[in-house]
């Protein structure tokens, strides 16, 4: 996959042309009927949106993955988003993907994450 981190910057940055998906560990892990907030700060310049969830890795383990289209930010603006997800089963992952294709998506192009904040409720 076409992502780096900048351990000066502290910053992961994703310029991808495929399928990829990105996966950083969870501080602890979140039990089946747990729900934990999820704010995802950074800037965004792509033009298809991305996936989040928890789960392990490629598997969701959530009702709903959060959806976060393209038309949602202000290209090259700083963005901040926070959402809820209760999980199914054990995660012990946060998964950022890219939307499928037959839902109008394509690769994560642009994305800056400058920090992932994960609370359980």
């Amino acid at each position: 996959a076409a992502g780096s981190y900048d351990i000066e910057t502290g910053k992961v940055v994703i310029n991808d042309t495929g399928d990829s998906a990105y996966y950083f560990d969870l501080p602890e892990t979140i039990v089946s009927g747990e729900t934990a907030a999820i704010t995802v700060k950074g800037t965004y310049t792509g033009t298809h949106g991305f996936r989040v969830w928890i789960g392990n890795g490629v598997n969701s383990h959530v009702e709903q993955v959060q959806v976060l289209n393209h038309n949602e930010f202000e290209s090259g603006s700083e963005f901040e988003k926070t959402f809820d997800l209760t999980a199914n089963d054990e995660c012990t992952k946060l998964t950022v993907k890219n939307l499928q294709t037959w839902a109008g998506g394509g690769p994560i192009d642009g994305l800056v994450i400058n920090q992932i904040i994960v609370t359980k409720k």
